[in-house]
């Protein structure tokens, strides 16, 4: 059986979709939850909203490699470990290839699959020297399957799936989903 209670589990891009949802989940279940986003929304959801308090928000861009490390760092600092980090942060902008911009391409691949690569390089490094833990990357079938206007979105979360099938191969004593 699969329990989280008492773990400490980071959850990238949980102000608004998905990464709220699993975050709260997480909180409900009894986990201990670092929020991670940009959006400062963040702030007002996860602050100190339990007795005692079981989820911290912390401001941070995950395709930079200060802010992951940091965000990571929160969660060592506030609940005194790493056990899982779930890679929700996520965006995607619906324009053709022919007409994307330049700097939406490179935004939603640094998001997307540079702040997953970041983000799970910060956790592993913790959990290679404390028994392991888990690390749950968010893809989509969009991966697969080719739609109109959303080329960055796939070829991001493509990149996603690639590397989550990589890292076990560098990271034995870790579970990848």
């Amino acid at each position: 059986m699969f329990g989280i209670e008492g773990k400490v589990i980071v959850v990238t891009g949980p102000a608004p979709g998905i990464g709220r949802v699993v975050a709260e989940a997480m909180v409900k279940f009894g986990a201990k939850v670092i929020a991670a986003d940009t959006n400062p929304e963040v702030s007002r959801v996860f602050g100190a909203s339990h007795d005692p308090p079981r989820a911290h928000a912390v401001l941070g861009d995950v395709s930079k490699a200060e802010d992951a490390e940091r965000i990571v760092g929160a969660a060592i600092d506030h609940f005194g470990g790493c056990d899982v980090l779930v890679n929700c942060a996520g965006l995607s902008v619906l324009a053709a290839a022919v007409d994307m911009l330049g700097s939406d391409w490179d935004r939603i691949l640094a998001v997307n699959l540079t702040g997953t690569f970041l983000c799970s390089r910060a956790a592993s490094r913790y959990m290679r020297d404390h028994n392991g833990g888990s690390i749950i990357n968010f893809t989509s079938q969009v991966a697969e399957v080719a739609l109109p206007a959303r080329s960055a979105y796939i070829a991001s979360k493509g990149g996603v799936r690639a590397l989550t099938r990589h890292w076990p191969s560098n990271s034995p004593h870790m579970e990848f989903e």
